[in-house]
Protein backbone atom coordinates (compact mmCIF):
# COMPACT_ATOMS: atom_id res chain seq x y z
CA UNK A 1 0.00 0.00 0.00
CA UNK A 2 1.30 3.46 -0.89
CA UNK A 3 2.11 5.59 2.15
CA UNK A 4 1.74 9.32 2.60
CA UNK A 5 4.56 11.70 3.43
CA UNK A 6 4.15 12.18 7.18
CA UNK A 7 4.86 15.74 8.32
CA UNK A 8 6.06 15.80 11.96
CA UNK A 9 6.18 19.61 12.15
CA UNK A 10 2.51 19.95 11.18
CA UNK A 11 1.54 17.13 13.53
CA UNK A 12 3.34 18.83 16.42
CA UNK A 13 1.60 22.11 15.63
CA UNK A 14 -1.78 20.37 15.38
CA UNK A 15 -1.29 18.68 18.76
CA UNK A 16 0.04 21.73 20.59
CA UNK A 17 -2.34 24.43 19.32
CA UNK A 18 -5.90 24.69 20.58
CA UNK A 19 -8.43 27.52 20.46
CA UNK A 20 -11.90 27.11 21.97
CA UNK A 21 -13.32 29.61 19.43
CA UNK A 22 -11.74 27.79 16.49
CA UNK A 23 -12.91 24.50 17.97
CA UNK A 24 -16.54 25.65 18.23
CA UNK A 25 -16.47 27.01 14.67
CA UNK A 26 -15.17 23.67 13.47
CA UNK A 27 -18.00 21.82 15.28
CA UNK A 28 -20.48 24.04 13.41
CA UNK A 29 -18.74 23.32 10.09
CA UNK A 30 -18.78 19.63 10.94
CA UNK A 31 -22.56 19.71 11.37
CA UNK A 32 -23.01 21.43 8.00
CA UNK A 33 -20.61 18.99 6.33
CA UNK A 34 -22.39 16.03 7.87
CA UNK A 35 -25.75 17.11 6.48
CA UNK A 36 -24.26 17.92 3.08
CA UNK A 37 -22.31 14.69 2.56
CA UNK A 38 -24.15 12.01 4.48
CA UNK A 39 -26.11 12.32 7.70
CA UNK A 40 -25.38 8.72 8.71
CA UNK A 41 -22.70 8.06 11.31
CA UNK A 42 -22.48 4.60 12.85
CA UNK A 43 -19.65 5.43 15.27
CA UNK A 44 -21.91 6.61 18.08
CA UNK A 45 -24.38 3.66 17.92
CA UNK A 46 -21.45 1.20 17.91
CA UNK A 47 -19.85 2.87 20.94
CA UNK A 48 -23.05 3.27 22.97
CA UNK A 49 -24.10 -0.31 22.20
CA UNK A 50 -20.69 -1.62 23.27
CA UNK A 51 -20.77 0.35 26.52
CA UNK A 52 -24.28 -0.90 27.25
CA UNK A 53 -23.05 -4.45 26.72
CA UNK A 54 -19.86 -4.16 28.78
CA UNK A 55 -21.22 -1.88 31.54
CA UNK A 56 -17.83 -0.48 32.60
CA UNK A 57 -17.51 1.14 36.01
CA UNK A 58 -14.26 2.89 35.15
CA UNK A 59 -13.26 3.74 31.59
CA UNK A 60 -10.70 5.79 29.67
CA UNK A 61 -11.03 7.68 26.40
CA UNK A 62 -7.61 8.26 24.83
CA UNK A 63 -7.79 11.60 23.04
CA UNK A 64 -10.99 13.64 23.09
CA UNK A 65 -11.31 14.29 19.35
CA UNK A 66 -13.85 16.88 18.30
CA UNK A 67 -16.32 15.65 20.89
CA UNK A 68 -15.80 13.57 24.06
CA UNK A 69 -17.87 10.38 23.95
CA UNK A 70 -18.98 11.27 27.46
CA UNK A 71 -21.33 13.90 26.01
CA UNK A 72 -23.48 11.34 24.20
CA UNK A 73 -23.82 8.95 27.15
CA UNK A 74 -27.17 8.64 28.90
CA UNK A 75 -27.54 10.38 32.24
CA UNK A 76 -27.63 6.98 33.90
CA UNK A 77 -24.33 5.98 32.27
CA UNK A 78 -22.76 9.26 33.34
CA UNK A 79 -23.71 8.46 36.92
CA UNK A 80 -22.51 4.86 36.76
CA UNK A 81 -19.20 5.33 34.92
CA UNK A 82 -16.09 6.94 36.34
CA UNK A 83 -15.02 8.60 33.09
CA UNK A 84 -11.41 9.50 32.33
CA UNK A 85 -9.85 11.27 29.34
CA UNK A 86 -6.15 11.28 28.49
CA UNK A 87 -5.33 14.19 26.18
CA UNK A 88 -1.92 15.41 24.99
CA UNK A 89 -2.87 19.10 24.68
CA UNK A 90 -2.94 20.98 28.04
CA UNK A 91 -5.15 23.75 26.60
CA UNK A 92 -7.72 21.17 25.55
CA UNK A 93 -7.53 19.63 29.03
CA UNK A 94 -8.50 23.02 30.47
CA UNK A 95 -11.39 23.25 28.00
CA UNK A 96 -12.67 19.79 29.00
CA UNK A 97 -12.33 20.60 32.70
CA UNK A 98 -14.35 23.78 32.23
CA UNK A 99 -17.13 22.12 30.22
CA UNK A 100 -17.27 18.58 31.64
CA UNK A 101 -16.64 18.83 35.37
CA UNK A 102 -17.30 15.14 36.07
CA UNK A 103 -14.60 13.89 33.67
CA UNK A 104 -11.23 13.05 35.23
CA UNK A 105 -8.49 14.34 32.93
CA UNK A 106 -4.80 13.59 32.48
CA UNK A 107 -2.35 15.28 30.13
CA UNK A 108 -0.05 12.70 28.60
CA UNK A 109 1.26 11.04 25.46
CA UNK A 110 -0.63 7.90 24.44
CA UNK A 111 2.56 5.82 24.23
CA UNK A 112 3.29 6.28 27.93
CA UNK A 113 -0.06 6.31 29.66
CA UNK A 114 0.16 7.47 33.31
CA UNK A 115 -1.99 4.70 34.78
CA UNK A 116 -1.17 1.53 36.64
CA UNK A 117 -1.62 -1.98 35.30
CA UNK A 118 -5.20 -3.35 35.27
CA UNK A 119 -6.72 0.07 35.97
CA UNK A 120 -9.75 0.40 33.67
CA UNK A 121 -12.71 -1.83 32.83
CA UNK A 122 -12.77 -0.41 29.30
CA UNK A 123 -10.31 1.60 27.22
CA UNK A 124 -11.58 3.49 24.17
CA UNK A 125 -9.64 5.12 21.35
CA UNK A 126 -11.42 6.94 18.53
CA UNK A 127 -9.41 8.42 15.66
CA UNK A 128 -6.06 8.40 17.50
CA UNK A 129 -4.16 5.53 15.90
CA UNK A 130 -3.31 7.42 12.69
CA UNK A 131 -1.68 10.15 14.81
CA UNK A 132 0.74 7.52 16.17
CA UNK A 133 2.96 7.97 13.15
CA UNK A 134 6.52 8.61 11.99
CA UNK A 135 8.31 10.05 8.98
CA UNK A 136 10.27 6.77 9.02
CA UNK A 137 7.69 4.28 7.74
CA UNK A 138 9.63 1.38 9.28
CA UNK A 139 8.97 2.80 12.76
CA UNK A 140 5.21 3.20 12.37
CA UNK A 141 4.20 -0.38 13.16
CA UNK A 142 6.41 -0.53 16.26
CA UNK A 143 4.91 2.69 17.63
CA UNK A 144 1.37 1.50 16.96
CA UNK A 145 2.10 -1.87 18.56
CA UNK A 146 3.29 0.01 21.65
CA UNK A 147 0.09 2.06 21.62
CA UNK A 148 -2.05 -1.11 21.68
CA UNK A 149 0.18 -2.69 24.34
CA UNK A 150 -0.33 0.37 26.53
CA UNK A 151 -4.09 0.01 26.10
CA UNK A 152 -3.77 -3.65 27.09
CA UNK A 153 -1.58 -2.89 30.09
CA UNK A 154 -4.01 -0.51 31.73
CA UNK A 155 -7.08 -2.67 30.96
CA UNK A 156 -8.23 -4.91 33.80
CA UNK A 157 -8.35 -8.69 33.50
CA UNK A 158 -11.63 -9.50 31.75
CA UNK A 159 -11.80 -5.85 30.70
CA UNK A 160 -12.29 -4.64 27.13
CA UNK A 161 -10.76 -2.47 24.42
CA UNK A 162 -12.56 -0.57 21.66
CA UNK A 163 -10.48 1.11 18.95
CA UNK A 164 -11.80 3.11 15.99
CA UNK A 165 -9.95 4.85 13.21
CA UNK A 166 -10.08 5.88 9.58
CA UNK A 167 -9.54 3.04 7.14
CA UNK A 168 -6.68 3.07 4.65
CA UNK A 169 -9.38 2.40 2.04
CA UNK A 170 -10.08 5.91 0.78
CA UNK A 171 -13.49 7.15 -0.34
CA UNK A 172 -14.59 10.47 -1.83
CA UNK A 173 -16.06 11.58 1.50
CA UNK A 174 -12.86 10.69 3.39
CA UNK A 175 -10.71 12.64 0.92
CA UNK A 176 -12.99 15.67 1.29
CA UNK A 177 -13.01 15.37 5.08
CA UNK A 178 -9.23 15.15 5.38
CA UNK A 179 -8.86 18.12 3.02
CA UNK A 180 -11.18 20.16 5.27
CA UNK A 181 -9.31 19.06 8.40
CA UNK A 182 -5.91 19.88 6.92
CA UNK A 183 -7.17 23.27 5.67
CA UNK A 184 -8.84 24.28 8.94
CA UNK A 185 -6.39 22.86 11.49
CA UNK A 186 -3.24 22.95 9.33
CA UNK A 187 -2.88 19.22 9.97
CA UNK A 188 -0.31 17.23 8.00
CA UNK A 189 -0.47 13.90 6.19
CA UNK A 190 -0.79 10.52 7.92
CA UNK A 191 -0.21 6.86 7.19
CA UNK A 192 -3.64 5.29 7.55
CA UNK A 193 -3.87 1.56 8.31
CA UNK A 194 -6.38 -0.80 6.78
CA UNK A 195 -8.56 -2.92 9.06
CA UNK A 196 -6.33 -5.93 8.35
CA UNK A 197 -3.17 -4.04 9.32
CA UNK A 198 -4.73 -2.79 12.54
CA UNK A 199 -6.01 -6.25 13.49
CA UNK A 200 -2.41 -7.47 13.29
CA UNK A 201 -1.62 -5.09 16.17
CA UNK A 202 -4.00 -7.08 18.37
CA UNK A 203 -2.32 -10.48 17.89
CA UNK A 204 -1.24 -10.82 21.53
CA UNK A 205 -1.85 -13.74 23.87
CA UNK A 206 -3.56 -11.66 26.59
CA UNK A 207 -6.35 -10.78 24.15
CA UNK A 208 -9.34 -12.87 23.16
CA UNK A 209 -12.48 -12.40 21.07
CA UNK A 210 -10.72 -9.92 18.78
CA UNK A 211 -13.19 -8.64 16.19
CA UNK A 212 -13.03 -5.93 13.55
CA UNK A 213 -15.34 -4.46 10.94
CA UNK A 214 -15.42 -1.56 8.50
CA UNK A 215 -18.38 0.81 8.31
CA UNK A 216 -19.32 4.10 6.71
CA UNK A 217 -19.48 7.58 8.22
CA UNK A 218 -19.86 11.09 6.84
CA UNK A 219 -16.08 11.34 7.33
CA UNK A 220 -15.45 8.35 5.10
CA UNK A 221 -14.68 4.67 5.72
CA UNK A 222 -14.01 3.82 9.36
CA UNK A 223 -13.36 0.56 11.17
CA UNK A 224 -13.71 -0.63 14.72
CA UNK A 225 -11.88 -3.34 16.65
CA UNK A 226 -13.00 -4.85 19.92
CA UNK A 227 -11.05 -7.19 22.18
CA UNK A 228 -11.24 -8.63 25.70
CA UNK A 229 -8.27 -9.11 27.98
CA UNK A 230 -7.91 -12.68 29.23
CA UNK A 231 -8.15 -13.45 32.93
CA UNK A 232 -4.81 -14.04 34.58
CA UNK A 233 -2.67 -12.05 32.07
Amino acid sequence: MARSAYEPEKELNYRSSFSSIRYKIFLLLEKVYKKTINNKDDRIPIITSYLAKKKPKKMLEIGSGTLPIYKILSERQKEQIEYHICEINPEKILFINENYQKIKTTCSDALNLPYGKDFFDLVLSKGVLHHVDSEDIDLVKGKRELFVKEMMRITKNNGSILLMDFSGNKSVSSLLWHFLHKFFFKEGEHNFYSLKESLELFCHKPLKRVFGKEFGTFKGVYYYITADKKHGN
